[in-house]
């Protein structure tokens, strides 16, 4: 509803147009101008006069169509008319109000011409909280300003307004018209207009009922109530207290908890001494597990085929996928390294290229997954997954279709037939990444954790390929070389040195005529390619030595 913004202990006028609950509490009929009445009406009149001479009437000219009463008093003091009666106060739930609650009492009032008019007064109103036939409380005579009372304002009808709060522990009011000597007013339509009451609440946000949570996690409660404020928000596990907030945001961080079972609840306390209690909320804590780039895990490859972007009636449509080597992936642990580069098909077909001319980058995305899906899929537990980014320099935009790679670091969950999946991915920058994924209970599922490198497939031929860039990630720990075995071979006046080679290491080839000669000749260097590398050297003059050297 609308607010009304009114002076504390003072009437004061205003325009409504909200809806208000309208309670007629000076109804029609005759004042008597005894000092008592009964009325067997709900809503009668008791007249309590003091001194003076009293005349009460409802104007006689037109009938009673202003539906207002008159209170007259000259030139006496007047001492206020009851509405509602000794045993009938008006009740609460017939205004809509609760104790407690906060509301905004509204009267209509009017001064009439008064025989002695440099007497007249302004009329006011009391309101009386009472319980039963118990007496409560009353905040007091409530009149219009001093500046309406001196310059005599209520010559028409007017709506007044007068902030309130029902006490606890009363269930009706009665209203108490006020006058001044020599005043002549009119009452009429008293209201009551409020917000309704919120009881107080408690519940828990987050986390939901039967999730996973690690050791450390926050716990997140909404309490409201109006009126009143909350006063605390109480955190429990079962029985034990595991702490308190007073204030706004009711969050609450838990550390340490134990592996297994929690059972959660808050409780909210209220200014007025309220107090609720949330439904359980039953998480399970679980173990957490950290991951890193390690070369010694089995790393597998997956290729997720899709139209590219350079297809506009297909954008990255799926095609198809399958399982790739990691090496068809270009994924290569060198050393304490890990590089993953773009993709390359060394296939001609037009399905993957635009045309077999190189360089030629392709017409199909390559979403490149090179990951590690350890045994039992981690049921239940909290994985991280975390390294350091040391090179960043794949092109990122690399024609006028906006085709370019991403590498991205991923943990899945997928259910048992791969129908569907869950992840946390963060994208390859230089510098350190960490992510982290709640695993399901389900030991069903599978949980993997590892790179994806997205982007359009390359000719391998392509002179360009080197450019194209790569992203170079540290591993926790070194791959040792496969120790290679060298051949020897003549061939016409050569002597051939064969000798397997792997990608991303540097093979030196030296040579020495005598054994105790201090230093080594370098005769060639060659880098590894994953292929036999063949070396030729004269077989002229007398011995000779070889060795064969990487890095």
């Amino acid at each position: 509803m609308k607010n009304i913004i009114a002076l504390l202990g003072l009437l004061t006028m205003v325009s409504l147009s909200q809806a208000q609950n309208t309670t007629n509490l000076f109804p029609n009929g005759t004042f008597s101008t005894s000092s008592t009445v009964t009325n067997p009406s709900p809503e009668w009149l008791e007249v309590n006069g003091g001194g003076g001479n009293f005349f009460y009437s409802y104007p006689t000219t037109g009938g009673n169509t202003g539906d207002y009463g008159i209170i007259d008093n000259s030139p006496g003091n007047g001492w206020g008319i009851w509405v509602g009666g000794a045993t009938t106060p008006v009740s609460l739930t017939s205004l809509g109000l609760t104790a407690g609650q906060p509301a905004i009492f509204l009267q209509d009032m009017k001064l009439l011409t008064s025989t002695n008019a440099a007497g007249t007064n302004l009329g006011g109103v009391k309101v009386e909280f009472w319980n039963g036939l118990s007496f409560v409380s009353t905040p007091g005579d409530t009149y219009p300003s001093a500046a309406a009372k001196t310059n005599k304002t209520l010559t028409a009808w007017n709506t007044y307004a007068f902030p309130v709060n029902v006490p606890f522990g009363c269930d009706g009011i009665k209203l108490v018209p006020l006058w001044g000597p020599k005043s002549k007013v009119g009452y009429d339509n008293f209201r009551a207009v409020y917000s309704p009451i919120v009881p107080l609440t408690a519940s828990i946000a987050s986390p939901a009922n039967g999730a996973l949570r690690p050791s450390t996690f926050e716990i997140k409660a909404n309490a409201s109530v109006s009126p009143g404020t909350v006063t605390n928000v109480a955190f429990y596990d079962g029985a034990s207290l595991l702490g308190n907030v007073t204030a706004p945001p009711y969050d609450y961080l838990v550390t340490g908890a134990s592996v297994g079972s929690h059972s959660l609840t808050v409780v909210a306390k209220s200014s007025a001494g309220a107090s609720a209690t949330s439904s359980v909320v039953n998480v399970t804590v679980s173990t957490a597990v950290n991951v890193t780039v390690d070369p010694t895990k089995t790393w597998l490859g997956y290729m997720n085929v899709l139209e590219s972007l350079a297809n506009p009636t297909n954008s990255l449509g799926f095609v198809f996928g399958s399982g790739w080597t990691p090496a068809d992936l270009r994924a290569v642990f060198c050393g304490s390294t890990l590089t993953l580069s773009p993709n390359i098909i060394n296939d001609p077909a037009p399905f993957w290229y635009v045309n077999t001319n190189s360089p030629s980058v392709g017409n199909k995305t390559m979403n490149a997954n090179f990951y590690v899906e350890p045994a039992g899929s981690l049921p239940g537990q909290l994985v991280t997954f975390s390294g350091t980014v040391n090179v960043d320099s794949l092109l990122s935009s690399l024609n006028p279709a906006g085709q370019g790679w991403t590498v991205v670091a991923f943990i899945k969950e997928f259910a048992p037939d791969y129908s569907g999946f869950i992840e946390s991915t963060a994208v390859m920058n230089n510098g350190p990444f960490s992510i982290q994924l709640q695993a399901g209970l389900d030991p069903a599922n599978h949980v993997q954790y590892g790179f994806t490198v997205q982007g359009p497939c390359v000719w391998p031929t392509d002179s360009a390929l080197a450019g194209y860039g790569k992203v170079q990630i540290a591993a926790t720990s070194a791959v040792a070389p496969v120790a290679p075995t060298i051949t020897s071979s003549l061939s016409g006046g050569n002597v051939n040195l064969s000798f397997p080679t792997e990608t991303c290491y540097a093979y030196t080839v030296l040579c020495k005529t005598n054994l105790s000669d201090v230093t080594w000749s370098t005769l060639t260097v060659t880098n590894g390619t994953g292929a036999t590398a063949i070396v030729s050297s004269p077989a002229t003059g007398g011995s000779r030595f070889y060795r064969l050297s990487l890095q």
